[in-house]
This record gives C-alpha cells, structure tokens and sequence, in this order.
C-alpha cells in the first residue's frame, strides 16, 4: 500500500486497524493534533461522493513533520513494525518525477506521495494541479495536498 499508492489496500488496512476513529485517536494520543483521518479513500472517491468528502481528511503540515519525526524516533511502533514502515518508505517507486527526481542522483529518502486523482480540483487547470504550491500555513487540503 505505501509503496505502490494503493487506495485498495489502505481501505483494507483502515478496516483491520479498526477503523478512521481509532487510527485518528491514535494518532492525537502521540501528541499530533493537527490532523483529521475521519473517512476511507472509498468514502471520499467512490462512486457519487462528490467533490466535499475529499475536505474531511486534512493535515497541517507541521502535522506530517510531527509524524515522520515520530517515525525516525522509532517511538510509536514495535520495532519490526517501525523498520518494516522505514524500508518500505525508502523502496517506494511513486515519486520518480517527484521530490525523489529533483534531489542528486543517490540520494536516499524515505517518502510516501499521495498518488490521487485529480478529480478533486476539476476546476483548477492541469498545470495549477500539478505544481501549484500549497501555503503552510493552512491544513494541506485537496486540491494541494498532492501535486
């Protein structure tokens, strides 16, 4: 799921961790407030959502930073969970003409893009969907929250 962008498998994973509610309330209770998961990439892309569920799922940014420190810290998960995350993260192949591709040849990064649709910004141009940057200092929202 993190390494291929599947919305599939991550519905799948959301279900077996018990659902948006637990995964969230986990997620406050490391200390990151600045983050909502509270629907399935099926609830806000399946069929005759619309456009407005895709607003329900935000994060700050400093939220992701939060997280990803947590992550190298090690300090959330069982180490083989921990590791397993890192490895994946660094063998992820969504991102070649993403960040990964604008960094020196060899670089190592650990990274999972969003690879969304972009169906939720039909009224934005393409080249505004894909490198219009999102201020920081508001929740990263669709259409920003993925190139």
């Amino acid at each position: 799921m993190v390494a291929k962008s599947d919305n599939i498998a991550c519905d799948v994973l959301i279900r077996k961790a018990g659902g948006c509610k637990v995964i969230n309330d986990f997620i406050h209770g490391l200390g990151v407030k600045n983050i909502e998961i509270v629907l399935t990439e099926e609830e806000m892309n399946g069929p005759g959502t619309g456009f407005e569920p895709q607003f329900r799922n935000w994060a700050n940014v400093s939220a992701y930073s939060q997280l990803l420190d947590i992550l190298h810290k090690g300090t959330a998960l069982s180490k083989p969970s921990n590791d397993f995350l890192m490895n994946t993260m660094l063998a992820t192949t969504t991102g070649a003409k993403r960040l990964p591709g604008l960094l020196p040849a060899g670089t190592r990064l650990r990274i999972k893009q969003a690879q969304a649709i972009p169906k939720a910004a039909p009224h934005l141009p393409p080249t505004t969907q894909e490198s219009s940057p999102c201020p920081t200092d508001r929740p990263l929202r669709s259409p920003c929250s993925y190139p």
